[in-house]
């Protein structure tokens, strides 16, 4: 917890975790029902099997990123990197919930997979460049812990929310709400040497 607190790169990085559960929570309990349900319903219509391409589009995504920003995330600042990503995450999760045919679900797929690695790549860095080696194990172990209990929390929260509230415009204000929090994040951080 002192490593944590003391450390302003290493609470940033849990800061940003948050974020992250958020944004999966929504995209497991609100955006893959929209892929599979019944176009009647404001759905895609496309099933299991959309479901199945989609993630797969987006794994390209993923794979290209991490080979790229192996090549020139040096160059980049790692803050500005997890939070502008949140911001186009955050974007794309908008353009999701507003879109109803699959044409533009692909190229928006690809890119929120090409944006994702980087983000975890980023937090994964800046965690390793401020934790000392024989703490890194508690810091990890402990970042997991809080990212699989919020994320249980996160899915839990928004799935009562859906008695409420059609999916897509929940989904929508996900993506409004991660915009909001990756711009505060920005003006909080802006005089602190994250990385």
């Amino acid at each position: 917890y002192l490593v944590i607190r003391k450390k302003p790169p290493v609470l940033f990085v849990y800061a940003s975790i948050l974020l992250m559960v958020i944004l999966g929570a929504a995209v497991f309990v609100l955006f893959v029902p929209i892929i599979q349900g019944a176009r009647a319903e404001l759905g895609l219509g496309l099933g299991t099997k959309g479901v199945g391409l989609i993630g797969a589009i987006g794994s390209v995504g993923l794979v290209l990123s991490s080979m790229a920003y192996g090549l020139i995330g040096h160059r980049i600042k790692k803050r500005n990197v997890i939070l502008g990503g949140f911001l186009i995450l955050g974007t794309i999760t908008i353009l999701l919930a507003v879109f109803r045919t699959f044409a533009p679900v692909i190229p928006l797929a690809f890119i929120a997979g090409l944006i994702l690695s980087p983000i975890l790549i980023a937090q994964d860095t800046l965690i390793h460049e401020n934790v000392a080696e024989d703490t890194r194990g508690r810091i990890f172990s402990t970042r997991e812990w809080i990212l699989h209990l919020c994320f249980a929390l996160s899915a839990l929260l928004i799935g009562q929310l859906t008695i409420l509230f059609n999916k897509r415009p929940l989904f929508f204000s996900v993506g409004i709400f991660i915009i909001l929090l990756s711009s505060l994040g920005y003006f909080v951080t802006r005089n602190k040497r994250i990385g």
